[in-house]
Order: C-alpha cells, then sequence, then structure tokens
C-alpha cells in the first residue's frame, strides 16, 4: 500500500490556502485503491499517531511512504515521523523536503529568527 503524506509548515494551516494545499490537490489524482494520499498534517501534529495510523490502515506488506512537506514539516515533523516509521518498520520511500527548518525546542516558538535555523 503506498501512502502520499503532506506536511505542512510553520504558520501553515487548514485555516487559509496554502502551496501545501495546492499540492495536496494536484497529489489526489494519484488516490486509488492501492494508494491513499492523506490531507495535509500541520508540522505541529502528532508523528506517532500519524505512523500508527497508517500501520493500522495498511493490510498486508508494510506500506511505503511518499512524504512531502515543507519549512517546519520538513525540519520538525519529518524527522520524528521517520523515526517512528523506523520503529513500526514502514519505508519511507521518497521524501521531497522544501526548505526544511530546524526548530529548536529550547528556543521559544514565536522567536522570530531562529539562529540555530542554519546549522546541520
Amino acid at each position: 500500500m503506498k501512502w502520499i503524506v503532506p506536511l505542512m509548515g510553520f504558520r501553515e494551516s487548514a485555516s487559509r490556502r496554502t502551496g501545501m494545499e495546492r499540492l495536496w490537490a494536484e497529489l489526489r489524482r494519484y488516490a486509488s485503491p492501492a494508494c491513499t494520499v492523506l490531507s495535509p498534517w500541520e508540522w505541529r501534529d502528532n508523528m506517532r499517531s500519524l505512523a500508527a495510523f497508517i500501520c493500522r490502515n495498511s493490510p498486508g506488506a508494510p506500506p511505503r511512504l511518499f512524504v512531502f512537506a515543507y519549512s517546519w514539516g520538513g525540519g520538525y515533523a519529518f524527522p520524528r515521523l521517520a523515526a517512528e516509521c523506523d520503529r513500526l518498520g514502514v519505508v519511507i520511500e521518497t521524501a521531497c523536503l522544501c526548505d526544511p527548518v530546524y526548530r529548536s525546542r529550547i528556543l521559544p516558538p514565536w522567536l522570530p529568527l531562529n539562529p540555530l535555523s542554519l546549522l546541520r
């Protein structure tokens, strides 16, 4: 079973149309009984829950993920999703990370410029 998973970035939510929503609209044409296209998840959503949801709803062979992530979706949510998927034996076949930004657990989330985002 294939899963297409979009992860939204900082300041992106379902409250307004974003680039990730437009990408999701384009990716929906690939939906089929063998491929599930999820609605976009926010960067701060629970990635353990997402990985568990995918496992529960993937009968047969281990699921394969195609992840599209932007900003904190790539730099914060994706590493957490990848760790949970690894723990559950889920394969992330492809990850397209656009402008992934690291988010420090130490610095406050409202900090306008995160100096640690420029580090590896």
